[in-house]
């Protein structure tokens, strides 16, 4: 029983490792293109397109914190 749950482990840390290569090589690969050339009425750097990355951002932070901080109460609920 021990074994098949060491096997078990052995393949789940192998696809999380393949699945972390595969998504840090997409990452790098994406980052490293270069700007788009100037368009033939030249490059316009006054007006910047904004993104707006707070919004969901920090909702996701907020809902991380709050199911971590639900387990670890859980956790020391579960110790006494």
């Amino acid at each position: 029983m021990i074994i098949f749950i060491f096997d078990i482990m052995k393949r789940t840390i192998k696809f999380l490792t393949l699945i972390t290569l595969f998504t840090t090589s997409i990452v790098f690969s994406a980052s490293a293109q270069d700007e788009p050339p100037c368009p033939p009425g030249g490059c316009d750097d006054e007006d910047p397109i904004d993104i707006p990355f707070d919004g969901g951002a920090s909702l996701l932070l907020a809902a991380g914190l709050g199911i971590g901080g639900k387990k670890i109460y859980d956790g020391f609920k579960n110790r006494k």
